[in-house]
């Protein structure tokens, strides 16, 4: 049995960022991704994209999204992270949330046996953000400060594929 899926070549470039205020205690850091080298350049990339920036921001504030944290922002899927919430969920945990679509809409990450958690660009900022949410003494001393998101990419972006098909079982 064969786990791994075919995988396209994958590159993540930050685009931006911005900041999502939803009321007085719900905050959160907007890192705008994209995806280079894709054939539909409309869903991977930002100056194609079927939507703006603001577009999106205006549809992310629509979600009725409360808590402290961080969203990585793709033309095609934003996933929200955040440090607790109003509804309390412990501060020391990061929990996440996927939207797609347009207008954007709540998605599942649930992917047969497991959960997606975070692609390379995603993963970049999410442990930059938490070592950051560790090393904070405030809620407003982290909300004042941005990590430095990289371009991501892979080595060989079929090494577990050929890994797995050149072993049986």
């Amino acid at each position: 049995m064969n786990f791994a899926e075919p995988s396209v070549p994958y590159t993540s470039e930050p685009s931006g960022t911005a900041v999502l205020e939803v009321d007085v205690k719900s905050r959160f850091k907007l890192y705008f991704l994209q995806i280079l080298g894709r054939e539909d350049r409309s869903r991977y990339e930002w100056a194609e994209a079927r939507r703006t920036k603001e577009q999106t921001i205006d549809q992310l504030r629509s979600q009725s999204l409360r808590g402290i944290g961080f969203a990585c922002v793709f033309p095609h899927i934003t996933k929200v992270f955040s440090f607790g919430s109003p509804q309390g969920e412990r501060e020391t945990n990061l929990y996440v949330r996927a939207f797609g679509g347009d207008p954007l809409q709540p998605i599942a990450l649930e992917y047969g046996r497991s959960m997606e958690v975070a692609c390379a660009g995603e993963m970049d900022i999410a442990c930059k953000e938490f070592a950051l949410w560790r090393r904070c003494s405030s809620v407003e001393e982290y909300l004042e400060e941005y990590v430095r998101p990289s371009t991501c990419s892979f080595a060989d972006h079929q090494k577990l594929r050929e890994f797995l098909s050149a072993r049986t079982d």
